[in-house]
């Protein structure tokens, strides 16, 4: 379940190992670019050229989806940056669960995002979680995380790029893990949770007031994108 390219990555390296992919599933496509013409997702586009069934929910607890996942009956549901949260129902179909690749050290920024806002706080390190989901935002049980350094140079575009990469090598030993029976999950500490809401045009507007390394990191934390 995905749907940026960051998704489209690490599905790419689990459609490289023995496990076999029933479907994936991401956003509708919509209306995107200057001409507003309809676009399928990063996620559904590679999907298609491997032939895989798509599932395209508005909702995730829409009925007709997770009928059809009951059917598909997958062994685990692997879950990078989908856009949606999962209601109990969808997280109880996979037998041995859902798993999820979060581009932070959990439990520090938790939310939508979180490549932005470590930028933007003067992070000096990152990293990625792969975490059990429950049904609380990025709060489930810990499985396997690596932290990386923030380069003084790195903006959204770059770090994404490295993030996604340390997703996909994560996620694919987590599923091994899960698969030989080893689940070393531990909980986060609640008392150290910290929060990355979404990006707004307000996270990058320039304020003159601040000192030159705050609107310096404004502009990284925001790009490639406009501010």
């Amino acid at each position: 379940m995905g749907t940026p390219p960051f998704a489209a990555v690490c599905l790419e390296a689990l459609l490289e190992t023995r496990h076999t992919v029933e479907a994936v599933v991401t956003q509708p496509d919509r209306p995107a670019g200057r001409g507003r013409g309809i676009h399928r997702s990063a996620v559904a586009e590679l999907a298609d050229s491997h032939g895989l069934e798509t599932l395209q929910p508005e909702r995730a607890g829409e009925p007709d989806f997770l009928e059809r996942l009951a059917v598909l009956a997958p062994d685990l549901a692997v879950v990078v940056a989908y856009g949606r949260i999962l209601p109990a129902r969808a997280i109880e179909i996979p037998a041995l669960g859902c798993i999820n690749a979060h581009a932070s050290l959990l439990p520090l920024l938790r939310g939508a995002a979180p490549i932005q806002h470590a930028i933007l706080e003067g992070h000096e390190r990152t990293g990625v979680t792969i975490i059990r989901i429950n049904e609380r935002m990025d709060a489930g049980d810990m499985l396997i995380a690596r932290e990386i350094a923030i380069h003084s140079d790195d903006d959204c575009g770059s770090l994404t790029r490295r993030l996604a990469v340390i997703s996909a090598e994560l996620l694919v030993a987590a599923a091994a893990d899960i698969a030989a029976g080893r689940d070393a999950a531990r909980g986060q500490d609640e008392s150290k949770a910290t929060y990355a809401p979404p990006i707004t045009k307000e996270h990058a507007w320039i304020e003159w007031s601040e000192d030159a390394a705050r609107c310096e990191r404004r502009v990284r934390a925001v790009r490639p994108r406009p501010g």
